[in-house]
């Protein structure tokens, strides 16, 4: 609750899966590639190329509280190479409502009634809003 008080604690049967090897690797040498050239640049490459993956994914990523409604939005496990995000919806009691896949990359800042908002980083960087319409799934 608002006073950081547990109220409820929600169990989800969620399987874990494992981050390969090859995934680790295609991730580390996009992150080398967007170091930018500078004085400091091969010190940080030493550091992310020593820098350890974990063996599996996470079993879930964000999570999102519905001010309207109440509802739990929990990412489920974010995987690198997923071109959108899995979200399950539980309501507020914790009974399992659904789920939306909503594409990537995304930071879901409010969710309502019918509606997800979401903030969306372009290619170059910049920020703009996307609404989803949850009837229709645009």
């Amino acid at each position: 609750d608002q006073r950081g008080i547990l109220e409820q604690i929600l169990r989800i049967g969620m399987e874990r899966h494992p981050l390969g090897r090859e995934v680790a690797d295609r991730h580390r040498a996009a992150a080398l590639e967007e170091i930018p050239e500078s004085p400091f640049r091969p010190v940080q490459q030493r550091a992310l190329q020593a820098t350890p993956y974990p063996s599996h994914y996470p079993y879930y990523g964000d999570v999102v509280v519905a001010r309207s409604n109440g509802t739990y939005w929990i990412q489920s496990a974010p995987q690198f190479e997923d071109v959108s995000d899995r979200w399950l919806v539980f309501a507020h009691e914790g009974a399992f409502r659904g789920w939306y896949a909503i594409p990537r990359p995304v930071r879901i800042t409010d969710v309502g009634d019918r509606f997800v908002v979401a903030v969306v980083t372009d290619q170059l960087g910049v920020e703009f809003v996307e609404v989803y319409d949850l009837g229709t799934g645009k």
